[in-house]
Protein backbone atom coordinates (compact mmCIF):
# COMPACT_ATOMS: atom_id res chain seq x y z
CA UNK A 1 0.00 0.00 0.00
CA UNK A 2 2.56 2.30 1.29
CA UNK A 3 4.44 1.46 -2.72
CA UNK A 4 1.74 2.87 -4.28
CA UNK A 5 1.84 6.26 -3.05
CA UNK A 6 4.89 7.41 -4.36
CA UNK A 7 3.58 5.83 -8.00
CA UNK A 8 0.54 8.00 -7.78
CA UNK A 9 2.39 10.94 -6.75
CA UNK A 10 4.48 10.40 -9.68
CA UNK A 11 1.96 10.00 -12.42
CA UNK A 12 -0.19 12.85 -10.90
CA UNK A 13 3.36 14.67 -11.54
CA UNK A 14 4.22 13.81 -15.14
CA UNK A 15 0.51 14.37 -15.95
CA UNK A 16 0.54 18.04 -14.49
CA UNK A 17 4.04 18.59 -16.23
CA UNK A 18 2.69 17.64 -19.76
CA UNK A 19 -0.18 19.28 -19.16
CA UNK A 20 1.81 22.38 -19.00
CA UNK A 21 3.55 21.62 -21.63
CA UNK A 22 0.91 21.09 -23.78
CA UNK A 23 -0.50 24.59 -22.36
CA UNK A 24 3.07 26.10 -23.18
CA UNK A 25 2.83 24.69 -26.96
CA UNK A 26 -1.03 25.76 -27.10
CA UNK A 27 -0.22 29.37 -26.77
CA UNK A 28 2.95 29.30 -28.80
CA UNK A 29 1.04 28.10 -31.45
CA UNK A 30 -1.43 30.51 -31.04
CA UNK A 31 0.57 33.40 -31.27
CA UNK A 32 2.42 32.00 -34.14
CA UNK A 33 -1.05 31.77 -36.28
CA UNK A 34 -1.13 35.87 -34.89
CA UNK A 35 2.56 36.74 -36.09
CA UNK A 36 1.26 34.51 -39.44
CA UNK A 37 -1.58 37.03 -39.72
CA UNK A 38 0.75 40.06 -39.57
CA UNK A 39 3.39 38.17 -41.40
CA UNK A 40 0.80 37.74 -44.72
CA UNK A 41 -0.39 41.46 -44.38
CA UNK A 42 2.99 42.77 -44.66
CA UNK A 43 4.36 40.36 -47.40
CA UNK A 44 1.75 40.87 -49.31
CA UNK A 45 1.99 44.69 -49.13
CA UNK A 46 5.62 44.49 -49.60
CA UNK A 47 5.58 42.01 -52.88
CA UNK A 48 2.69 44.49 -54.29
CA UNK A 49 4.93 47.93 -53.62
CA UNK A 50 8.25 45.57 -55.18
CA UNK A 51 5.96 44.56 -58.52
CA UNK A 52 3.92 47.50 -59.20
CA UNK A 53 0.98 46.55 -61.89
CA UNK A 54 1.16 42.91 -60.30
CA UNK A 55 -1.81 40.81 -58.40
CA UNK A 56 0.45 39.55 -55.76
CA UNK A 57 -1.30 37.22 -52.33
CA UNK A 58 0.54 35.67 -50.04
CA UNK A 59 -1.41 32.91 -47.69
CA UNK A 60 0.67 30.82 -45.25
CA UNK A 61 -0.17 26.98 -44.14
CA UNK A 62 -0.56 27.24 -40.42
CA UNK A 63 0.70 23.86 -39.87
CA UNK A 64 3.15 22.98 -42.78
CA UNK A 65 4.56 26.41 -42.56
CA UNK A 66 4.27 26.48 -47.26
CA UNK A 67 4.12 29.94 -47.97
CA UNK A 68 1.96 30.43 -51.54
CA UNK A 69 2.10 33.16 -52.95
CA UNK A 70 0.10 33.56 -56.42
CA UNK A 71 1.11 36.07 -58.47
CA UNK A 72 -0.45 37.63 -61.90
CA UNK A 73 2.48 39.49 -64.36
CA UNK A 74 0.62 41.31 -66.90
CA UNK A 75 2.36 40.51 -70.59
CA UNK A 76 1.99 43.88 -72.83
CA UNK A 77 0.80 42.41 -76.10
CA UNK A 78 -0.32 39.34 -77.27
CA UNK A 79 2.72 38.35 -80.09
CA UNK A 80 5.50 35.14 -79.05
CA UNK A 81 8.11 37.86 -78.26
CA UNK A 82 5.71 38.86 -75.79
CA UNK A 83 4.98 35.88 -74.14
CA UNK A 84 8.55 34.28 -74.25
CA UNK A 85 9.91 37.30 -72.18
CA UNK A 86 7.09 36.75 -69.55
CA UNK A 87 8.08 32.83 -69.39
CA UNK A 88 11.81 34.23 -68.75
CA UNK A 89 9.93 36.69 -66.04
CA UNK A 90 8.49 33.88 -64.40
CA UNK A 91 11.30 31.65 -64.38
CA UNK A 92 13.44 34.04 -62.74
CA UNK A 93 10.88 34.67 -60.31
CA UNK A 94 10.84 31.32 -59.40
CA UNK A 95 14.05 30.29 -59.28
CA UNK A 96 15.59 33.77 -57.63
CA UNK A 97 13.10 34.84 -55.03
CA UNK A 98 11.88 31.81 -53.14
CA UNK A 99 15.40 31.36 -51.59
CA UNK A 100 15.27 34.88 -50.67
CA UNK A 101 11.83 35.57 -49.65
CA UNK A 102 12.64 31.80 -47.55
CA UNK A 103 15.82 33.34 -46.05
CA UNK A 104 13.56 36.87 -45.12
CA UNK A 105 11.28 34.61 -43.21
CA UNK A 106 13.60 32.76 -40.98
CA UNK A 107 14.85 36.01 -40.06
CA UNK A 108 11.49 37.95 -39.54
CA UNK A 109 10.37 34.26 -37.02
CA UNK A 110 13.51 34.94 -35.07
CA UNK A 111 12.73 38.58 -34.34
CA UNK A 112 9.44 37.78 -33.81
CA UNK A 113 10.75 34.98 -31.20
CA UNK A 114 8.09 32.82 -33.41
CA UNK A 115 9.43 29.52 -31.89
CA UNK A 116 6.85 27.12 -34.28
CA UNK A 117 8.47 28.82 -37.15
CA UNK A 118 12.05 28.15 -35.99
CA UNK A 119 11.30 24.34 -35.72
CA UNK A 120 9.15 23.81 -38.65
CA UNK A 121 10.72 26.68 -41.24
CA UNK A 122 8.71 28.19 -43.76
CA UNK A 123 8.50 27.02 -46.95
CA UNK A 124 8.11 29.21 -50.57
CA UNK A 125 6.35 28.00 -53.65
CA UNK A 126 5.92 30.87 -56.06
CA UNK A 127 3.06 30.43 -58.83
CA UNK A 128 3.35 33.07 -61.51
CA UNK A 129 0.76 33.33 -64.62
CA UNK A 130 0.80 35.76 -67.16
CA UNK A 131 -1.97 37.80 -67.70
CA UNK A 132 -3.36 40.36 -70.56
CA UNK A 133 -2.79 43.73 -69.43
CA UNK A 134 -5.69 44.89 -67.27
CA UNK A 135 -6.80 41.41 -66.78
CA UNK A 136 -7.69 40.88 -62.84
CA UNK A 137 -8.39 37.38 -61.09
CA UNK A 138 -10.62 39.24 -58.59
CA UNK A 139 -12.82 40.90 -61.59
CA UNK A 140 -13.25 37.75 -63.14
CA UNK A 141 -14.35 35.82 -59.90
CA UNK A 142 -16.71 38.80 -59.11
CA UNK A 143 -17.67 39.23 -62.93
CA UNK A 144 -18.53 34.81 -62.57
CA UNK A 145 -21.10 35.62 -59.56
CA UNK A 146 -22.57 38.24 -61.33
CA UNK A 147 -23.24 36.35 -64.13
CA UNK A 148 -24.22 33.91 -61.63
CA UNK A 149 -27.03 36.51 -60.55
CA UNK A 150 -28.25 37.02 -63.98
CA UNK A 151 -26.03 40.30 -64.91
CA UNK A 152 -25.76 40.76 -68.75
CA UNK A 153 -21.95 41.71 -68.30
CA UNK A 154 -21.14 40.11 -71.20
CA UNK A 155 -18.23 36.98 -70.66
CA UNK A 156 -16.32 36.72 -67.36
CA UNK A 157 -12.92 37.64 -69.03
CA UNK A 158 -11.14 39.44 -66.15
CA UNK A 159 -11.34 43.27 -67.72
CA UNK A 160 -13.41 45.68 -65.69
CA UNK A 161 -15.55 47.55 -68.40
CA UNK A 162 -18.60 49.83 -68.35
CA UNK A 163 -21.02 46.84 -67.74
CA UNK A 164 -19.64 45.13 -64.86
CA UNK A 165 -19.13 48.39 -62.92
CA UNK A 166 -22.26 49.32 -63.86
CA UNK A 167 -23.41 45.30 -62.09
CA UNK A 168 -21.06 46.16 -59.66
CA UNK A 169 -22.66 49.49 -58.21
CA UNK A 170 -26.48 48.14 -58.47
CA UNK A 171 -24.90 45.03 -56.17
CA UNK A 172 -23.30 47.36 -53.69
CA UNK A 173 -26.39 49.80 -53.38
CA UNK A 174 -28.45 46.67 -52.72
CA UNK A 175 -25.34 45.75 -50.05
CA UNK A 176 -24.98 48.76 -48.34
CA UNK A 177 -21.31 48.87 -49.30
CA UNK A 178 -19.77 51.84 -51.17
CA UNK A 179 -20.45 52.36 -54.34
CA UNK A 180 -17.23 52.67 -56.54
CA UNK A 181 -17.99 49.87 -58.89
CA UNK A 182 -14.69 48.49 -57.96
CA UNK A 183 -14.17 44.56 -58.01
CA UNK A 184 -12.76 43.75 -54.11
CA UNK A 185 -12.48 40.66 -51.77
CA UNK A 186 -15.23 41.96 -49.54
CA UNK A 187 -17.59 41.83 -52.33
CA UNK A 188 -16.63 38.79 -53.52
CA UNK A 189 -17.13 37.20 -49.85
CA UNK A 190 -20.61 38.86 -49.54
CA UNK A 191 -21.84 37.53 -52.87
CA UNK A 192 -20.70 34.80 -51.85
CA UNK A 193 -22.48 34.06 -49.16
CA UNK A 194 -25.51 36.64 -49.31
CA UNK A 195 -28.34 36.67 -52.33
CA UNK A 196 -28.86 39.76 -53.80
CA UNK A 197 -31.50 40.52 -56.13
CA UNK A 198 -31.24 39.42 -59.47
CA UNK A 199 -31.78 42.38 -62.09
CA UNK A 200 -35.04 42.84 -63.58
CA UNK A 201 -33.98 41.85 -66.65
CA UNK A 202 -32.61 38.25 -65.45
CA UNK A 203 -36.27 37.88 -63.64
CA UNK A 204 -38.68 39.22 -66.51
CA UNK A 205 -36.79 36.48 -68.84
CA UNK A 206 -37.08 33.95 -66.30
CA UNK A 207 -41.16 34.39 -66.45
CA UNK A 208 -41.17 34.54 -69.95
CA UNK A 209 -39.94 30.73 -69.69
Amino acid sequence: MTEELPNRSTRALMLAVLAILMAIAGWHYLCHVRLEAELEKRATESLRANFAGSDVTVKIQPITNLVLIQAELPVHGKNDFANAVGDILVEYVRRELEPVIERQLVTAARSDIDFYAMVIPYHVAIDVTNVREGFSKMVQDVQEELLRLGYDIGNADGLSGPRTAKAIADVQAQLRLAQDGQASQELLDTLRTSQPARPKASLERTRER
